[in-house]
């Protein structure tokens, strides 16, 4: 009896330890099988860069069509949208100042007759507002506003924006009825724009094959040209200059170019008034409600920017990165010094920082000179 219980025993044992083995032998096989499936199907973890096969196919895809913007293979943190202050937006207004050697600060009341551009500021008497628009930053959506604001088209009527604004220009304003102390004291506005998605935008828009603008045809064939030095004009009719060539252009006319690609602070009335409110295009919908409720007039400019919320993600901006990645450091050196006091309107983040083409708050206004050959 006393052997026949020690054998129960040690069968129990036995069974308890080799069910103990089984056990840990399925964890292991488990463990190594999800391993190896990894490697196999790897998962698209839109945290990683492991995407091996997406800048391969931007590239080709890109190449084939001009107007494919490459997706990011990594998306930065959703932004809280805040815009920036008036009073940090008037701050780097003055420090764009300083950088042209101007005075701080221009002596009121603001002497808008004296604008560096006249064509390009506007004077709305109904509503009293006066507006520099500057080319590529959504002004013809912000005039559209304003003259259905000031009750001289009806809201649908784009087409006719071009053709009714010349009476509002300050060129035909100043000398009539209007004092230079009521053109002083109305209520001023502009926009801005991150000055590389400006470049690439009138590059798009003006010069590049995809837009096919007649109207520039004639600038492009002479900057092809110059950098590829074709004198043959049935060749140089079907070339277009490339986006390198496009700043090394505008580097060799030292910013005095067309009023689409010239530096902003060329148009902005910067030596001569002060604006109440700046609106960095970046910020446009959100900026624009509360400039209306500021000065009481409804200014819906609507989705005059991009329909993409994130301005990091949107079009212009993933193209600016891809096309700006391609020229060479030294031509990026050279355009950012001739847009220097561009970039410092609202410290404009460069096209290597992940926060690209957003204001940069926080940072030093001279960070972007350390960045640009990152």
């Amino acid at each position: 009896m006393e052997l026949a219980s020690t054998n129960r025993k040690w069968r129990k044992s036995i069974l308890c330890f080799m069910t103990l083995a089984v056990f840990f032998v399925l964890i292991y096989y488990h463990e190594h099988l999800i391993e190896a499936s990894s490697a196999i199907f790897p998962k698209n973890d839109p945290e990683s860069d492991t995407y091996p096969d997406n800048e391969a196919s931007a590239t080709n895809q890109s190449a084939q069509d001009p107007q494919y913007s490459p997706t990011p293979t990594s998306y930065p943190p959703t932004p809280t949208f805040n815009p920036p202050s008036q009073s940090w937006l008037q701050n780097q207004f003055t420090k764009a100042r300083i950088s042209l050697g101007l005075p701080p600060f221009p002596s009121p009341p603001n002497d808008w007759s004296n604008c560096p551009n006249l064509r390009t500021t506007y004077y709305f008497p109904q509503i009293r507002i006066v507006y520099t628009g500057v080319p590529k930053t959504g002004c013809t959506n912000w005039l559209r506003a304003l003259l259905v604001a000031e009750g001289v088209i009806a809201k649908d009527a784009v087409a006719l924006i071009h053709e009714v604004t010349d009476p509002y220009r300050m060129s035909a304003v100043v000398g009539t009825n209007y004092s230079s102390s009521e053109l002083g004291e109305a209520f001023s506005f502009t926009v801005t724009r991150n000055p590389w998605t400006r470049l690439v935008s009138g590059y798009q828009n003006k010069l590049s094959e995809s837009s096919n603008n007649r109207s520039y045809r004639r600038l492009g064939w002479m900057i092809v040209k110059k950098f590829r030095g074709i004198t043959d004009q049935s060749v140089l009719r079907k070339l277009y200059p490339t986006f390198e060539e496009f700043l090394m252009w505008i580097v060799l006319k030292r910013g005095r170019v067309d009023r689409h690609f010239t530096p902003q602070y060329n148009i902005l009335c910067l030596p001569v008034a002060e604006y109440d409110f700046i609106v960095p295009l970046e910020y446009a919908q959100v900026m624009s409600r509360e400039l209306s409720q500021r000065i009481g007039v409804n200014l819906n400019v609507g989705e005059s920017y991009d329909r993409e919320i994130d301005p990091r993600s949107q079009r212009t901006a993933l193209l600016a990165k891809e096309l700006l990645l391609s020229v060479q450091s030294g031509v990026i050196e050279q355009v950012y010094k001739l847009f220097r006091s561009d970039f410092l309107l609202a410290n404009y983040t460069n096209f290597t920082d992940p926060d690209f083409p957003l204001p940069k708050n926080s940072l030093d206004t001279h960070s972007l000179d350390s960045s640009l050959l990152m």
